[in-house]
Formats: structure tokens, C-alpha cells, sequence
């Protein structure tokens, strides 16, 4: 049965924006997914009959938004095939995440000890670690790039030494789209004894995550790369770890009871949720994560994958256009490009006066495009509800802008 992106994109309304004669062409996915309607709906659902605080309320409506919200995180631990919903922890996303580690791992770390990362990482999963290495006097290491074939894992085994402490490493680069070798990374790092945080930023919506099988000790991912709202996103963590790291904030809701003197914690995941918590937000992440379940992992990402080597093959035969393309398993459908002397901010503002919606610039990739040698690209990223007449339309509007170049 062949994947149905006609019924899908009912889901989406705002497919249904023009501007003035022509549709909106969205390809800013990689930065966020639009909104599904029946995420929109329970979210408004909650925000308009159910509203109450939740946990500690003595009435029937604090007990049912407990209810939701609690059995949001039994959606994620699904999601992921956690073992138990308890390994999770809601956060405002994957930035937050992966501050939460780092600064809970502070008192894990000494003076020597090492923070391997890659070249194709967020700056979110840079600069929470610089921080780190700079409270605890530890060294980030990078593993080895190369322009043709990126990182290798043979360069990521070579960086690893018995002072890791923690490897970092994003599932697939938000600027070029390439899968890692996610899996044998936390095997290798494993056996030096290192922990692992997994970035699942733009893998969630691409494959099917199993931190069983992965065996990480974190991953982190964000609602509104999933069709869920801004300002909600999960963190794993295993459980041994929960109990023994401390908490990341303070204050109400992770507490269990506070005295002028002392005080004593929640058990997790209470214990690094910290403050009234986004329970509007964690519904609607679980409503969305229900409803990737319910799709077919594989048709879905071939059919993205298929629109992906089109644009990308088409672009390619361009002589004034550069595709950026590293060797790979597998891919999101991410496609980053530059048109000869042309800045990329340029071209997606020209872009944009056609109605379509790309990324121009670094990504919050710049250490890449600096190993690279380039400022920035211009990114179409693809999502399961855009249409090969989309790409055709980017192409024609790429035809049409080469006249300013």
C-alpha cells in the first residue's frame, strides 16, 4: 500500500496558507514540524475544560490532569521503549535536556577527564559541555572530521580513550541530514566505560526509537520537531542514574519534604522536574507520540527518502549549485545546498518571496561549516506531508532566482 500524503496533509492547516496566488511550499522541517490537527485539538481540549494543577490537588479535576499528565509519560516511555515510564522526564525540549545532564554530571567529573563529541553537533550539545569542562577543569574532544567522508567510526573509536567520561553524539545532523552509527558509538563507548547521551532531536519523526536496544544512558528530543507544540520535549535517563544524580533545579513539585535546615527530594522523575510543570504541553507530547506510533515507520521515511535523492540528484545536476552530501546508512530528509556566488541568506530570502519556506545559514552548526570551510547552506528539509509537486515548485522557483546570481 502506498504511503498516503494526501490524507496526512488534511492533518496539517497550515498547509492551507498562500501566498496570494500560490500555496505555502513548507521546507523549514528540520527546524519544526507543523502542527497536527488532533494535537492542536487535545491541547486546546485541556486548555479550555481541564485546566488544574496536577499531583497535589485534593479535587476531582487536579486528579484527572494528574491522570493525563501522567499518562503522557506512559506515551513516551512507549515512544521509546523505555522500561519504565519513571525514565522519563519532561523538559522544554532538547536543549534543556542536555543542560539537565551536564549539570547533574557536575560532581561526576575531574580535572583531566574527557567529553567526546562530534563535528556534525548542535550547539546545544557543545556548549552545555563547554560549561561542564569549564567547572570541572575536563577536556572536550572532538573525533576526527573529513570533508568527504565526515566522521567515521573508526575516528570516533580512535578519539575514545579509558578518561571519557561521557560521549555526546546526535542521531542525525539537523545541516546535512546523515545518520550516525548511533548504535556501535554507545557500544564503543561503553567499553571504555564512558556514559552516552544520544541527541534524538531529528530522529524521532524518522525512525522508531528504542533506547532498550540502543542501551544509551540518555536521549533527549523535542515536541515541536514531531508535530507537538514549542516548549515541551522528554529526557531518558536510565535509572540507576536518576537515583543517584542530583537534582537539576530546586523548588516546588521535586521536593518531598523542606525544613529550614534540610531538605529532601521527590523520588524521580519528580526529582529533576522542578516548578509548575508544562501539563498542557506534556498531553499534547503524548497525543503526538500516539500518533507516530500508529504510522508505519518504514513506508513513511521511504517515501521521505524518496523525495530527498530526487531533490537531491536534480540540484545536483545544477554546474551553480553545490549539494553537501556525506556518506551515510541512512538519511532524514534533509537536503543543504549553496548557489554559486550567492550568500545562502540571499537565496532563502528570494525564496521566501515565492512562498517557500527554508533555513539559510549555520544551523547552530558552525564548528561544521568552519572544518567545511563555508558560513552557512541553504536547507529544504523534508517531512512526511510535503509532495514531489512542492519540490518541483522549489525547483522552478530556483530556475526563476538565477537571474539575481
Amino acid at each position: 500500500m502506498a504511503f498516503d500524503v494526501t490524507n496526512l496533509r488534511k492533518k496539517f492547516p497550515q498547509l492551507e496558507k498562500t501566498f496570494g496566488p500560490r500555496p505555502l511550499v513548507y521546507l523549514d522541517n528540520a527546524a519544526s514540524s507543523l502542527k497536527h490537527s488532533d494535537v492542536t485539538d487535545r491541547l486546546n481540549t485541556y486548555n479550555r475544560f481541564e485546566t488544574s494543577n496536577v499531583h497535589r490537588g485534593a479535587h476531582l479535576t487536579s486528579r484527572q490532569g494528574t491522570e493525563s499528565y501522567e499518562g503522557a509519560r506512559q506515551k513516551i516511555q512507549s515512544f521509546i521503549n523505555a522500561e519504565k515510564s519513571e525514565e522519563i522526564v519532561f523538559t522544554r525540549g532538547t536543549t534543556e535536556g542536555i543542560n539537565l545532564v551536564a549539570s547533574c554530571l557536575e560532581d561526576t567529573l575531574q580535572e583531566g577527564d574527557e567529553i567526546l563529541l562530534t563535528p556534525f553537533e548542535h550547539h546545544s550539545n557543545i556548549v552545555p559541555w563547554q560549561q561542564l569542562a569549564q567547572k570541572t577543569k575536563a577536556v572536550i574532544k572532538v573525533a576526527e572530521f573529513d570533508r568527504k567522508q565526515g566522521m567515521t567510526l573508526d575516528a570516533f573509536e580512535k578519539a575514545l580513550t579509558d578518561k571519557t567520561k561521557i560521549a555526546a553524539f546526535t542521531y542525525y545532523s539537523n545541516s546535512f541530514g546523515n545518520r550516525l552509527p548511533v548504535e556501535k558509538m554507545v557500544e564503543k563507548a561503553r567499553s571504555k566505560g564512558a556514559m552516552t547521551l544520544v541527541d534524538a532531536a531529528q530522529a524521532v519523526i524518522t525512525e522508531r526509537m528504542n533506547v532498550k536496544s540502543l542501551n544509551c544512558d540518555f536521549l533527549v528530543f523535542s515536541g515541536h520537531k514531531m508535530y507537538a507544540p514549542y516548549g515541551i520535549g522528554a529526557l531518558y535517563m536510565k535509572e540507576s542514574l536518576m537515583e543517584s544524580l542530583p537534582p537539576y533545579q530546586t523548588g516546588g513539585s521535586m521536593i518531598d519534604r523542606v525544613q529550614f535546615t534540610e531538605t529532601s527530594f521527590a523520588k524521580p522523575p519528580q526529582k529533576f522536574e522542578a516548578g509548575t510543570p508544562n501539563i498542557a504541553g506534556a498531553i499534547a507530547l503524548g497525543t503526538a507520540a500516539d500518533l507516530l506510533m500508529k504510522t508505519d515507520f518504514k513506508e513513511q521515511h521511504q517515501y521521505v527518502s524518496g523525495l530527498r535523492k530526487a531533490l537531491l540528484e536534480r540540484l545536483s545536476l545544477e554546474n551553480h549549485i553545490k549539494v553537501y552530501n556525506f556518506p551515510s546508512d541512512d538519511y532524514t530528509g534533509v537536503v543543504s545546498f549553496n548557489v554559486q556566488g550567492a550568500h545562502c541568506s540571499d537565496v532563502g530570502t528570494l525564496l521566501d518571496k515565492y512562498g517557500v519556506a527554508v533555513r539559510a545559514g549555520h544551523h547552530c552548526t558552525q564548528p561544521l561549516m568552519d572544518l567545511i570551510g563555508i558560513p552557512g547552506t541553504v536547507r529544504a528539509s523534508i517531512a512526511p506531508y510535503n509532495t514531489e509537486e512542492e519540490l518541483s515548485f522549489l525547483l522552478g522557483t530556483m530556475e526563476k532566482i538565477k537571474e539575481f546570481f
